[in-house]
């Protein structure tokens, strides 16, 4: 939540505002964490910048891992394509939505033209 936080206080003047994405990525579950692992999941669920993508290497199988976190290129290659997927369509879903607040703002009232003195 902070890191969202400090991500909407940065604005640049080329991209507009940061957005902040959080990904919850796949690893491989101890049975004592079974359990908390679906409630962090049920969580990101309500939250609009996070994402599970926790499953992403369930048709690879364990043969995407080669420790409890750590996988091979074909998983890497999986991760890289579905984080591409999710930042795009939300970049997207952002630039439509400040389109739409532009297009709704009323037009500027032109003020007087003054003539310069002299």
């Amino acid at each position: 939540m902070l890191a969202n936080r400090v991500a909407h206080t940065l604005n640049s003047d080329r991209f507009g505002r940061a957005r902040f994405l959080a990904f919850y990525q796949p690893y491989v579950v101890p049975q004592a964490f079974v359990s908390t692992h679906h409630e962090i999941r049920e969580r990101l669920a309500m939250i609009e910048y996070a994402f599970d993508v926790s499953s992403a290497y369930e048709a690879l199988g364990e043969d995407a891992y080669s420790d409890h976190v750590h996988v091979n290129q074909e998983a890497r290659d999986v991760m890289a394509a579905l984080m591409a997927e999710i930042i795009v369509s939300r970049c997207d879903a952002g630039e439509r939505q400040a389109e739409r607040h532009v297009a709704a703002e009323p037009p500027a009232i032109a003020s007087p033209r003054r003539d310069p003195p002299g």
